[in-house]
This record gives C-alpha cells, sequence and structure tokens, in this order.
C-alpha cells in the first residue's frame, strides 16, 4: 500500500502542508481525509479523470479534513458525471454537506467501506475532540496491514499491541511537540514504543518544524511528494 502526502502539518503549521494522504488501488483512488487545500493539491498531481471510483475515508470533521471535499464531490459530478464514495462512521457528513449545497445523488455515502473494494478499512474510535467522534483507521490489502491515525492523543492499545506483535507494518501517527489533550504528545510515542520498532512510525500532523529531533528518537516522518 503505497500511501503518499499531501502535507504533514497541523492545521495551524500550513508551512508543511495540511495532513492528507491518498492511495491507488487498481483503477480506484481512496483518499485519507479531503481537507481545505487538497483538492487544489490533487487537481495539479493527478488526473482524476482516469479513476473509476474516488473513495474518501473521513477521520472527522475539522475543516483541515474535510475543507474541499464539496468542490471535490461537486468536480466528479458535475465534471466526470461519477459519484464521489464517502465514508465516514457518523450520518452527520450528510448534514455538513447538505449545508454546504451538495446534493445527496452528486455523491455516495457509506458508514464503512463497501466489501467490494480491493482493501478493507476498520474505523478506530479515537481521541481527539469532545464535539465530535473522531477515528483513525486500520487499513488492509493482500499484502500488509497499517494503520492511519488522524487526528488522535493517544496510541490505541489495541494498535499498539498488534504492532509490536508484527501484525501492523506500519503506523502514520498524529505527533506533537507539546504536550495536548487533542493531539499525540511525541513523548507518548515514545514510552508506547521502544526505539527499536520505531523506525515504522511514521509520525504526521506536525505543529513544528521538528523532523530531526523525532528521526534522533529513532521515528520516522512522512515525507511529502
Amino acid at each position: 500500500m503505497d500511501l503518499k502526502f499531501l502535507g504533514y502539518g497541523s492545521a495551524f503549521n500550513p508551512k508543511l502542508g495540511i495532513t492528507n494522504a491518498y492511495f491507488e488501488q487498481g483503477k480506484d483512488l481512496y483518499l485519507l481525509d479531503c481537507g481545505g487545500s487538497a483538492f487544489e493539491q490533487l487537481m495539479s498531481r493527478l488526473d482524476l479523470e482516469q479513476y473509476d471510483t474516488i473513495y474518501v475515508l473521513l477521520t472527522h470533521l475539522h475543516a483541515d479534513h474535510v475543507g474541499s471535499l464539496g468542490t471535490l464531490i461537486s468536480y466528479e459530478y458535475c465534471v466526470w458525471k461519477k459519484q464521489v464514495v464517502v465514508v465516514y462512521p457518523d450520518e452527520t457528513i450528510i448534514d455538513l454537506l447538505s449545508l454546504l449545497g451538495i446534493e445527496t445523488n452528486f455523491y455516495q455515502y457509506y458508514s464503512v467501506l463497501p466489501s467490494h473494494c480491493a482493501i478493507k478499512a476498520t474505523p478506530i474510535l479515537v481521541k481527539h475532540a469532545e464535539t465530535m467522534n473522531c477515528y483513525g483507521y486500520l487499513l488492509e490489502d493482500q499484502t500488509e496491514k497499517i494503520y492511519y491515525s488522524g487526528d488522535s492523543a493517544d496510541v490505541v492499545e489495541l494498535v499498539r499491541e498488534q504492532f509490536l506483535k508484527g501484525e501492523i507494518q506500519r503506523i502514520y501517527h498524529d505527533t506533537s511537540s507539546v504536550e495536548s489533550n487533542s493531539h499525540c504528545y511525541s513523548k507518548k510515542l515514545e514510552e508506547a514504543f521502544p526505539k527499536e520498532f520505531r523506525n515504522n512510525i511514521y509520525c504526521m500532523h506536525l505543529d513544528c518544524q521538528c523532523e530531526e529531533m523525532l528521526k534522533e528518537k529513532g521515528f520516522s516522518v512522512v515525507e511529502p511528494e
């Protein structure tokens, strides 16, 4: 699963680009969130017409994660007559898109990724915001399983256990340089994972340019194209 990133910064650190990711499976495109700058970046990097279906797995509804979703949906439907598949465990996304003027026939909504897809995506409830549910995703294809935390203040114990057992090959985790109730303080990652395992933990959603500090501790840092 070749995960590529549009950026790796937090909402308040746009210098590093907003953290949104994507990967391809056959003729389909899978997006992990679709934040405020994502549509512009996707248009400049990819030929969106080439994909049979675009799936968007949402972690939560903050603007840096859904800010240009409405534009993507409208573009695909109005220009190419295709429906984006929106996946989010809570139907609140339908209300949000309705407020943005996006008609329900413009897209398909699922609470979980349909079983006919080439990958399996299991939502994991995480701690981030008190006003909405937020999710990470366990993503599996025929070769590997990875975990994408979205915005998460803590390391999920189930994910930690599976990773240390080798059942999860890579982790992409929200990482903060300071203590926070919304994002994962880097010291929590240090406490959760021995140094010999950290090379396969990719830090993202950085609140400052702390890449070298994280690498010195043995972690990897995602690198946008």
